[in-house]
């Protein structure tokens, strides 16, 4: 199995479908991809309107065009990032399928690809949030607890 990790996109999967396509060209297919944050699935105006992010990324981009054909082109995992549409992710901690090959894998887990197990955790640290001394921690903030989740 061929996995291709990708960093930040921030909603643009043209472009990274479109660099999965060329990188196939030299190492052969890719069987999945496994986004590592700020995936950016902002599904509409609405969506955008509760985007706590800097306006650099306050854009619907291309999910969508992919939501609204309710498929992508390659198989897709994605965790959780600090630009995320989390509203909608935070309804579905334990992961969630958007749509046909896009799934968000949720706060924390371990899964496996075939015989490649691979173990996550979605967003980033804060000192606060992660020793549990802040009352309400932001939803991309991991905790003791998402690093609890890991253990099978």
């Amino acid at each position: 199995m061929r996995i291709a990790f990708v960093g930040d996109i921030h909603g643009k999967l043209d472009l990274m479908y479109k660099s999965i396509s060329n990188l196939e060209s030299t190492v052969g297919e890719i069987d999945r991809i496994i986004q590592l944050g700020d995936f950016q699935a902002i599904r509409d105006k609405k969506d955008l309107n509760q985007f706590p992010a800097p306006n650099r990324y306050r854009s619907e981009r291309d999910y969508p065009k992919y939501h609204k054909i309710g498929i992508v082109p390659k198989p897709t995992d994605f965790i959780g990032g600090n630009h995320e549409n989390n509203l909608w992710h935070s309804q579905y901690p334990s992961g969630h399928e958007l749509i046909r090959n896009l799934h968000y894998l949720g706060r924390s887990g371990v899964k496996s690809f075939d015989d490649i197990k691979i173990g996550w955790i979605s967003g980033t640290y804060s000192e606060p949030t992660f020793e549990g001394t802040k009352e309400k921690p932001k939803y991309h903030h991991f905790t003791k607890e998402d690093f609890d989740n890991l253990e099978e």
